[in-house]
Parts: structure tokens; C-alpha cells; sequence
């Protein structure tokens, strides 16, 4: 509220040229001053009343040049993914692969991955159509760890960008979709194979996407990948490519359609309420599959063998043994007690060394864990619910 009297200046402002009938909620807001003392320090350290502001640690490791530079720059659905991401510090591009301790091991990785390539006749070079869409393509570097988290292996994967594919031109929308395991299907089905002493192994396939074959009518060109050499490739020609590529938007569906086949071929059946499950009951032979890691189930090792034998006649795959590790996820069975532990304590412990909380002391959980909670404590009243 303001007056409706007249303000009188008082002595010395006679000639200030004041609006008095302005009102101060209307006042431009540049014009009134904010004290010195509570702007923000630019500094490292400046002393502001009695307090004394200290950048972090972690700040003061990035300043220093000592701190570790890695974002993830894109939010993943695979959880081993993520894990690898938070503990290894893989390398983003050739160039940072090239400045790493371990790049040795990753241009291995990298022939590896071209050998692979073209010894499943993937693409061949040609001169690129005037009117084609040339999509680039990348290197995606993974350290492959165990259970413990140590370091078994390293692997280069050359991936397509497939996010610059034009919809109706190099793919159809409908044409993209493909099942992996869900998890409450993994977890019903190590419950049925803890309880029925069930041998459970692993098998991890290799390079799976390039089984899908591309349709006829699929023309999809790429640029030669840099950081390794390309045999028969001239100046100025690019890779068309005749199997489905990492990365390619109908990639994983038809890794999927080929593996039904596959499948199909060994005696199993596909399960109707997880298209990632596949079943024999007689004897009884349980397959599910995310992406291109496979676990297998059996009653007993001779069905096992045999399983393994008509999937290695087909297609190339590692045999892992005894599963262990699947999906980020530590399994641990007791045979005896018919139990089977699922554990995450790598990957939380990988989330807390990358924000620096490695070295914090640890605390009890606020709550009795041996308290036994039951229906019949819920609230039932209409009071009770509305405390509850």
C-alpha cells in the first residue's frame, strides 16, 4: 500500500528527477542495488563473513587434471551395458582408444572384429549410387569382466549409425522389433531350476546380428570405418552391406527371426507369454535368450551336451560353462540347500567409486531387519488408512 499524500522531498533532492507516483512494484529491478556480501565467490577460496568456501575434492581432482573425464552420453536398457560403462572407463573413439595404456589390445580387438566381418560376407565395396543415404559407422569399445569384476577380455564392436537411416528407405518401421528375456521370466525360471537341480550353463554367440540376412530390396551403404585397414576397398568407394550390421534399426529383429529358426531346428518350442523363452518338455530343456547371451537349462549333462552340439553346428558360439555372471547380475547356488542368490553388489559398488563414495564409512540400515511384516498389520479403518 502507498499513500495518497503528496511525498515531499526532503533537503538535497530538490533537482533528482524522481517518478513519486511510481509505484515500487513497478520499479525496474536492475535498479535495486544487491550487497557485495552475499554474491557469489568466483574464486577458489574467498572468505565471506565467517565462512571459508573450498572447492570439493572431486573438483579439485578435475582442476588438477587427475579425475577420469567419462559421460555416458546415451541411457541404455542393458544393464551389463551400464556396468561396463560406470567400471571400465572404456575408450569413446579411436583417438581416445589410441591415447589408452590398453590400446594395443584394442587394435587387436579391432582386426578381430574386421576378420569377422568379412569372413561372414557382410558387405563388399562399390561406388557409391548418386542418390544413396551413406551412413557412417563407429567403433564401441567393451572390457569384458567376470563375476569379481575383473578384467577377462576386450572387445571391439564396429557399429553402424543407424539413427540417420530414412524410415520407408532403408527400413521399415514395422520391422524393428525384437524380444529378449524379461526379467521376472528369469527369475521364474532359476527358481524352477534351483528347485529341480537343473544344470544351468551359458553361451555367449558371436557376432550375432550378422546371421540376419538383409532383403533383397534393403540397399544400405557405409563408409569404410577408420583406425584399421579395409582390404579391397579403393578411394572413394563405400561398403554395402548384405548382413544386418550393429546399430542398423532392423538389425536386432533379424537376429531374432534367425534364431527362431534356429531353435526351431534343435526341437524347441517357442513359449506363448515370453517370445525370448524356448521349451522341450520331454527331456525337459529350457532356452532363454537376451540379445546374444544365451542360458541353457537342462535336467542332467549328457542333455547338455547334446543341446550344445546341434547350437555349435550351426552357428559360432563361446561356451561360458557353469552360469555365474548374466546381465550385470552375480549368481550364486548352493546345490545343497537348493538355493540360488542373485546379486547386484558389482555394479552398486561400481555406482559408488564413480561418485567418489568408495571410501565412506558404512551404516546400519535405519530399520530391524528381522522385523516380520504380515497383513494383518495394514490399516483396515478409514482412520488407520488416513494416519497410515
Amino acid at each position: 500500500t502507498y499513500s495518497t499524500q503528496p511525498i515531499q522531498p526532503v533537503e538535497g533532492e530538490e533537482n533528482l528527477d524522481l517518478d513519486l507516483d511510481k509505484s515500487i512494484t513497478e520499479s525496474d529491478p536492475s535498479l535495486i542495488p544487491v550487497p557485495e556480501e552475499i554474491t557469489e565467490p568466483i574464486e577458489a577460496e574467498i572468505t565471506t563473513g565467517k565462512r571459508t568456501r573450498k572447492p570439493s575434492r572431486k573438483i579439485l581432482e578435475i582442476m588438477d587434471g587427475k579425475a577420469q573425464a567419462h559421460t555416458a552420453k546415451y541411457l541404455t536398457a542393458s544393464l551389463a551395458t551400464v556396468t561396463a560403462e560406470i567400471e571400465a572407463f572404456d575408450p569413446l573413439s579411436v583417438a581416445e582408444a589410441k591415447r589408452s595404456p590398453d590400446w594395443l589390445k584394442w587394435e587387436e580387438a579391432m582386426k578381430d572384429e574386421i576378420s569377422r566381418l568379412e569372413a561372414r560376407g557382410t558387405y563388399h565395396a562399390v561406388d557409391p549410387p548418386p542418390d544413396a543415404n551413406i551412413l557412417t559407422c563407429k567403433w564401441v569399445y567393451r572390457t569384458k569382466k567376470d563375476e569379481q569384476g575383473k578384467i577377462t577380455g576386450y572387445r571391439a564392436r564396429l557399429v553402424i549409425r543407424g539413427y540417420n537411416q530414412i524410415p520407408e528407405v532403408d527400413y521399415f518401421p514395422d520391422e524393428t522389433f525384437a524380444s529378449v528375456a524379461k526379467l521376472p521370466s528369469i527369475r521364474s525360471i532359476l527358481s524352477i531350476a534351483s528347485q529341480h537341480d537343473m544344470i544351468i550353463h551359458q553361451m555367449d554367440v558371436k557376432s550375432a546380428y550378422l546371421y540376419g540376412k538383409l532383403d533383397s530390396n534393403e540397399n544400405i551403404y557405409m563408409k569404410p570405418p577408420t583406425g584399421v585397414e579395409v582390404k579391397e576397398v579403393k578411394p572413394g568407394q563405400v561398403l554395402q552391406l548384405k548382413r544386418a550390421l550393429y546399430g542398423l534399426k532392423q538389425a536386432g529383429r533379424r537376429w531374432y527371426l534367425r534364431f527362431c529358426e534356429i531353435m526351431k531346428q534343435v526341437g524347441l518350442t517357442r513359449s506363448e507369454f515370453d517370445h525370448a523363452v524356448f521349451y522341450r518338455k520331454e527331456p525337459l530343456v529350457i532356452i532363454f535368450i537376451h540379445v546374444d547371451d544365451m542360458t541353457l537349462l537342462t535336467k542332467n549333462i549328457g542333455d547338455m551336451e547334446k543341446l550344445k552340439k546341434k547350437i555349435k553346428d550351426i552357428i559360432e558360439v563361446v561356451d561360458s560353462g557353469e552360469l555365474h555372471w548374466m546381465l550385470g547380475i552375480e549368481i550364486r547356488r548352493n546345490l545343497t540347500a537348493k538355493t540360488l542368490f542373485l546379486s547386484q553388489r558389482s555394479y552398486i559398488d561400481s555406482i559408488l567409486s564413480r561418485y567418489g563414495f568408495s571410501d565412506t564409512k558404512p551404516l546400519s540400515i535405519p530399520i530391524d531387519p528381522h522385523i516380520k511384516l504380515s497383513k494383518s498389520q495394514c490399516p483396515t479403518t478409514t482412520k488407520e488408512k488416513a494416519i497410515m
